[in-house]
């Protein structure tokens, strides 16, 4: 996903998201909402809501960085397993 202007809403997003990476709807929401600073039903709560410019700039760069292989557990810098939250940086295993 190259640079976009403010402007982008999340509905738009999420549809960019979905084109690009062809993952599922869950963690296309979840590189959104880690890009938003917002929690996954605000997506579906205001779905015209725009991005700032930051916003956007940074659901660029996981993109970029998911496009690369880079694990979803390490875009977002957690990961649960068995119900339990665990902080990840790229040292550390992804609990399976």
């Amino acid at each position: 996903m190259e640079h976009r202007a403010p402007g982008l809403t999340v509905a738009q997003a999420r549809a960019r998201l979905r084109q690009n990476l062809g993952d599922d709807a869950s963690s296309c929401d979840r590189l959104l909402c880690e890009a938003a600073a917002c929690a996954r039903e605000d997506l579906y709560a205001s779905p015209e809501r725009t991005l700032d410019a930051s916003q956007a700039r940074r659901l660029d760069d996981l993109l970029a960085r998911r496009l690369r292989g880079e694990p979803l557990a390490y875009l977002l810098g957690r990961k649960e397993f068995y119900s339990l939250e665990f902080e990840l940086t790229p040292a550390t295993l992804i609990p399976r």
